[in-house]
């Protein structure tokens, strides 16, 4: 009944897009032509992507797994955060999608997609519950195991590869008691972690993620708005120390890989990115330098130390001595790295994986003074969100800043490394619960998901074959609706939707997931499928 049921919504689009309803137009075709410029650099012009690109969709172990105390499993510091009795939320991940118990069913789904990668994570708590390893054959938990080689087992005898993540915001609450991000020895944690990955699942996986967005990550301790696990906060310090641990994690994790596995595993090692993009007001000199300065608080962070210099960018390290100073500390709160630790942090890289949903506006503004110390006074930007730009639950909608932001990039980074990489490792559009269709999702049409996907498809097609810039895959967030940190269940995100109140947790399809399927099939966008798109909405033509 369940996948008969889900199956009816993909007969019927394959029937739509067959049925050749409107004549290819010859007029240039926008996705959104009532918003930004309707200009050559918005009209659609995509065609077919690199025979070597790759298409696929992301989740992460805390937002699908479900299970959180099964088969061994210990708490990650979300299960205990989501637990604490001042957690604002009444929803959490502890059931979500199953799909501990429902590996197979996505599986299927993802060969309905017809995906050449899959991109998930591995539950640290799930695979080592104490968090490291003293006695073997009582630290690791064989449960959990199991349950990610049968499901990497299985990707890859459907002929999909697994893009694994090792840490997507989730470390073990065990360690986290002992300082987690915080302490010292976290890097050390780490690296054997992955060490254990890399020996365990190495031999059928060959992209590996550090983590997911550490700039996210860091900024829980920041409170306001980043309020998230592990619910500890003291802004404008332990941001920064927790970031220095995250990047020695990183560097350490990559020269093991490249020194005891890399030989014969044959596979390389990245980080996923926070990368969305911030316009300029204007193109004033102050504004403009504004722009450079939250780039290099965010993905300057990170990518410096690992592609530049090994350190942090000379405007952080200013911005953060200079308001130090001020504050009365004897000291930058922003750590140091020794020159070791430089050395070994440059280069410490084989691709860039960037997380893309929106874009703001920034501005210039004096900088702020403050006893209490943040980031955000470090920083000294404006911020905020065009109204008249498309809305959506997270950022607004600007598929042009997806090149802009590639671009940027490939200026700044893209002769630090013979054979420079990035990858798109999320881009999706968040729908609130009240737009999307309820239950049961047989009529589930997303257009705004839609147009979302064909327009950030297109400035990537763009990118790579216009601008030449070297990405080489692209992944949809999400496969499925699921657990959103810090929001629940209210926000949707993905191709499929899922009845949450039913037991087996059912998944249906979108018309978003039909379309992705005929892009996957095609390679991009052929005549028939813009037709298609036409009839749909998706793309409309202007005289």
């Amino acid at each position: 009944m369940h996948s008969n049921f889900y199956l009816l919504s993909w007969v019927a689009i394959v029937s739509f897009l067959s049925s050749g309803a409107t004549k290819f137009s010859e007029k240039k075709l926008f996705v959104y032509p009532e918003f930004y410029n309707n200009t050559e650099i918005d009209s659609f012009s995509a065609r077919n992507f690199p025979t070597n690109f790759n298409f696929g969709v992301s989740t992460s172990a805390y937002q699908i797994e479900g299970a959180w105390n099964i088969d061994g499993k210990l708490d990650s510091i979300w299960d205990n955060y989501t637990h604490r009795p001042d957690y604002s939320l009444l929803e959490n991940g502890d059931h979500t999608t199953e799909s501990y118990f429902l590996w197979q069913t996505d599986v299927d789904l993802l060969k309905q997609l017809g995906v050449q990668f899959y991109r998930f994570s591995i539950s640290w708590s799930r695979v080592l519950p104490k968090g490291v390893i003293e006695d073997f054959e009582s630290d690791v938990n064989s449960a959990g195991v199991k349950y990610y080689n049968d499901l990497i087992d299985a990707l890859v005898a459907a002929n999909i590869e697994p893009l694994v993540t090792l840490v997507h915001y989730d470390p073990p609450q065990i360690l986290e008691t002992q300082g987690g991000f915080l302490s010292d020895d976290f890097p050390q944690w780490y690296e054997d972690y992955a060490s254990f990955c890399f020996q365990t699942f190495g031999d059928r996986v060959k992209n590996w993620l550090s983590f997911n967005e550490p700039y996210i990550s860091a900024l829980c301790y920041e409170g306001g708005l980043f309020t998230c696990a592990p619910g500890e906060i003291k802004s404008g310090i332990w941001s920064y120390r927790a970031a220095h641990n995250l990047i020695l994690a990183h560097s350490r994790a990559y020269q093991k890989y490249k020194s005891q596995f890399r030989k014969t595993q044959k596979g390389k090692f990245g980080i996923v990115l926070y990368a969305n993009w911030q316009e300029p007001k204007n193109q004033s000199e102050l504004n403009l330098n504004a722009a450079n300065k939250w780039f290099q608080f965010t993905i300057g962070w990170f990518l410096s130390p690992l592609l530049l210099t090994g350190d942090y960018p000379q405007v952080m390290k200013n911005s953060v001595a200079t308001q130090s100073k001020l504050q009365g500390f004897s000291k930058s709160r922003l750590p140091e790295f020794t020159e070791t630790e430089k050395q070994m942090n440059l280069g410490s890289l084989d691709f860039v994986g960037i997380n893309y949903y929106g874009g703001f506006i920034v501005e210039n503004m004096d900088q702020v003074y403050s006893a209490e110390p943040s980031i955000s006074n470090d920083l000294s930007v404006k911020a905020y969100f065009p109204e008249n730009w498309i809305q959506s639950k997270l950022v607004p909608v600007f598929p042009y800043g997806l090149r802009k932001l590639l671009n940027l990039m490939m200026k700044i980074y893209g002769k630090s490394k013979e054979n420079f990489e990035m990858m798109v490792t999320e881009n999706g559009l968040a729908i609130g619960d009240n737009e999307a269709s309820s239950y049961p999702c047989e009529d589930s049409f997303d257009l705004e998901r839609m147009q979302y996907i064909v327009s950030h498809l297109d400035q990537l097609y763009k990118s790579i074959v216009e601008d030449k810039i070297p990405v080489t895959l692209y992944s949809i967030w999400s496969l499925m609706d699921n657990y959103n940190f810090g929001a629940g269940f209210d926000i949707k995100f993905g191709l499929f939707c899922v009845d949450f109140d039913s037991k087996s947790k059912f998944r249906f399809a979108r018309y978003s997931a039909q379309i992705f399927r005929e892009v996957i099939d095609r390679n991009g966008f052929d005549q028939e499928l813009v037709e298609a798109l036409l009839s749909l909405g998706v793309l409309s033509e202007l005289n």
